[in-house]
């Protein structure tokens, strides 16, 4: 468990509870999704060396344990199995030289249909707007539900651009999905940051972003780029959550001279 397998390689995961224990139930979840249930103590899959790149852990169940879903009694931790290796580290970005404000006209949410979510902007100064997100995931085993804050880009906004910047803090300690979208295709490009309620600056270069809905490896082109999105998801938060985020100064930056 932790491990990872690289691809085109077929893998048999497995998984015992030793000993025994009556009335426990082992899930296998693939990607976030329950695929296998075990009330024998053992419980198995199998990842074809043709399969889609995947994230695998198992969790043990216990009868009658609390919370809706109710906690689960043992947790693994993940195997990525099929993935490319990693890149090498990026080096921190450097000071930007110039910034370029994100449009504040077209700010909206975008949610799962069991999500609930509630966006209210507070104008701070003439060139800034806050804006809060109120978001509550839909309950049950995570099945895609998400909340987020859509904003939607003039064309070539990221001109000369090489990250997104904003201010940000969270109602409690939390991580958010940072994503640029091409709506053509409706692939994404993301990476994940920590926010806490104190009020901190966030820079994602976009060198950093790594593919949804797309191939590893696709490069982003970033003139298709039209929406920045911050996102709420069963990534990295449990189905049922709820809390707040409040972002403002939402800007592209850049480190060489470009026009504005």
């Amino acid at each position: 468990m932790g491990g990872e397998v690289g691809p085109g390689v077929a893998v048999s995961l497995t998984a015992r509870l030793v000993p025994l224990a009556p009335g426990a139930e082992l899930h296998l979840l693939k990607d976030g999704v329950v695929v296998e249930r075990s009330t024998s103590g053992t419980i198995a899959l199998a990842h074809e060396a043709t399969s889609r790149p995947a994230v695998y852990r198992v969790e043990g169940l216990w009868p009658g344990a609390p919370g809706t879903p109710p906690v689960p009694w043992i947790v693994g931790n993940p195997i990525r199995v099929g993935f490319p290796p990693p890149r090498p580290s990026l080096p921190l970005l450097q000071a930007a030289h110039w910034a370029r404000p994100v449009p504040m006209e077209d700010w909206r949410v975008e949610q799962h249909p069991a999500s609930v979510t509630k966006l209210v902007p507070t104008i701070l100064t003439p060139t800034n707007t806050a804006h809060t997100l109120s978001w509550r995931l839909g309950d049950g085993a995570p099945a895609g539900q998400y909340a987020a804050i859509a904003v939607s880009l003039p064309k070539n906004f990221f001109r000369g651009a090489d990250r997104v910047s904003f201010t940000s803090r969270s109602a409690a300690p939390m991580r958010i999905s940072v994503q640029l979208r091409l709506s053509a295709s409706g692939a994404r490009w993301q990476r994940s940051v920590p926010l806490s309620p104190s009020p901190r600056e966030v820079s994602v270069g976009v060198r950093e972003l790594t593919p949804i809905d797309a191939q590893p490896g696709t490069p982003l082109d970033l003139s298709a780029v039209d929406a920045i999105l911050i996102v709420i998801d069963t990534v990295n938060t449990a189905p049922g959550s709820a809390g707040e985020v409040w972002i403002s100064e939402l800007r592209v930056e850049g480190m060489h001279e470009a026009e504005l």
